[in-house]
């Protein structure tokens, strides 16, 4: 199967800088101040920024059914495990240490609740996050789980691909429908599971656009885009977050068929590069930042991008002085060779 040119890989890793970006502005300009109010009023035009979480599930849908092509079940696995562990047990030790030094208000864990995050999947049995969005990062698990299964057993191989990934929306939709008809008490042993679910097809939507770009043009293929997002709408319950769907939509078409300088800038390529370590420190660390500069009596007009800078910053250093130099050595000894992802 073709797949995309590298300079459309560039344009996705752009679209992954615009998504991390918003993540860390809905948290530093509308999260934070629901959390603490010291900080002031949350400012509503954060809000959406929200949303780069849809995106950034949309582009793993694309970019994981990418890297699948011609892979065995343990490289695949190998690939998925070095791309995701290393950095996030860095970062989430470092998380811990500093929200423990500072005693950060409500979003301390103790010892063994952090020990209980390295599985990655922690939500599923309800453990404490050490940051809280990690929970995302099992919902990206599962995925991998379920596109893995259906991958390797051929389902999602050959003619049938489309027509599996029609069915797959048909189950996941079938089993949020079954759980909002369980009783309280099993409902909420199996909050974590519905979680996950949930979001499958927010990642089916960014598998179809990888079935488009890789020359799949029949009718089923096409009517799986508003499939996907009339799913995403059923699922999670969200017209607004629907009505971001679809602009999400119009930025991976403009992505994958329009100019790709436009999303594969060097300042957009910049932040695709350390999208994963910003992920996963900019939150309580930024938090930590912004309840010390309001501490200090500084406007939130000068601690906001004071302390998005220092998020860029401790994200940069993470991705060149150990995400990147640990996945390479990992890959040359465990897969010798470079990987997709």
């Amino acid at each position: 199967v073709a797949g995309p040119p590298h300079s459309r890989l560039v344009a996705l890793d752009g679209l992954r800088g615009i998504a991390a970006i918003s993540v860390l502005i809905f948290h530093f300009t509308f999260r934070s101040a629901q959390l603490f109010p010291q900080l002031g009023t949350p400012w509503e035009f954060g809000r959406w920024g929200y949303y780069g979480v849809a995106l950034f599930f949309v582009i793993s849908g694309f970019v994981i059914f990418l890297s699948l092509q011609g892979a065995t079940v343990g490289r695949f696995v190998l690939a998925r495990a070095i791309r995701l562990y290393p950095i996030y047990l860095v970062a989430a030790a470092l998380t811990f240490l500093l929200v423990s030094l500072v005693h950060l208000n409500g979003r301390e864990v103790t010892p063994v609740q952090a020990l209980a995050n390295f599985p990655l999947i922690q939500f599923l049995w309800g453990a404490p996050l050490i940051d809280g969005v990690y929970w995302t990062l099992g919902v990206e698990v599962a995925f991998y789980v379920v596109i893995g299964i259906l991958f390797f057993s051929g389902l999602l191989r050959g003619r049938w691909r489309a027509l599996t990934i029609l069915g797959w929306l048909v189950v996941v939709c079938a089993l949020c429908a079954g759980y909002r008809r369980l009783p309280a008490d099993a409902a909420t042993a199996l909050m974590g599971v519905h979680f996950a679910v949930e979001w499958m097809p927010v990642f089916g939507l960014g598998m179809v656009f990888f079935l488009l770009w890789s020359g799949e043009r029949g009718v089923l293929t096409f009517a799986l885009g508003p499939l996907s997002i009339l799913a995403s709408w059923y699922t999670l319950r969200d017209g607004t977050l629907t009505i971001a769907i679809l602009a999400i939509c119009v930025l991976v078409i403009f992505a994958l068929w329009g100019p790709v300088a436009a999303l594969g800038n060097r300042p957009l390529r910049f932040l695709g590069d350390i999208s994963y370590p910003l992920y996963l420190t900019h939150q309580n660390l930024g938090y930590i930042a912004l309840v010390g500069f309001a501490g200090l009596g500084l406007s939130r007009w000068v601690s906001v991008p004071t302390a998005a800078i220092g998020a860029l910053a401790i994200a940069t250093a993470l991705t060149y002085l150990v995400d990147r130099p640990v996945r390479r050595l990992l890959r040359r000894v465990l897969l010798h060779r470079d990987t997709v992802g």
